[in-house]
Order: C-alpha cells, then structure tokens, then sequence
C-alpha cells in the first residue's frame, strides 16, 4: 500500500514538474522585463488598453506595463513616476 502511494507521488510530482516548465516557456514567450531608470516595466503581447492615461494618445508600439499590469508610453510612465511611486491608474505602489 505505501509503494502505491509513492508511486503516485512520484507520477504527481512529475506531472507538476512538466506543467511549471511549460508554464515559464510560456511566459519567457509572451513578456519580458525591461529595466528603465530602476523602474521594472513588463511588457506582455496580448494588451486590452490601447489608449495612454497619462497623454490620452493611443499606444501604437509595444506598450510597457507596471507590475499591476497597467500600460503605458515609456515616456510617460518615466516622466510620472519620476514625480510618483504610484500607478496613475490604481494607485498601487511601483518600488523603484
């Protein structure tokens, strides 16, 4: 009874195993880290907002995000968090 135990530990454990590694293949494809100024901005591919908060013009090129996953020109979000450490959006802190 313990060997059946273990062996389906073992098939768990490995299942787990493939799905993390799938998963961080996924995510190295679809985001990337950009450091800019100290400021982690991710960008990711599949983005709803088209549309800056900060200077209401449409963003046309890769949009970069906070960590609350808010997009943003670089500019901007440069500009802004240089006077901020919040999200213009949420509020939510950006540690620096």
């Amino acid at each position: 009874m313990a060997q059946n135990i273990i062996r389906e530990l073992e098939k768990t454990n490995s299942i787990l195993g493939e799905m993390i590694h799938i998963l961080k293949i996924i995510d190295a494809e679809n985001s990337k880290i950009i450091n800019t100024e100290g400021t982690k901005i991710k960008h990711k591919e599949n983005n709803k907002q088209t549309q800056c908060c900060i200077c209401l013009y449409a963003i046309k090129k890769e949009p970069h995000f906070l960590p609350c996953v808010h997009s943003f020109h670089i500019t901007c979000i440069q500009k802004w968090l240089k006077q901020s450490n919040q999200c213009p959006i949420c509020r939510s802190i950006v540690n620096a």
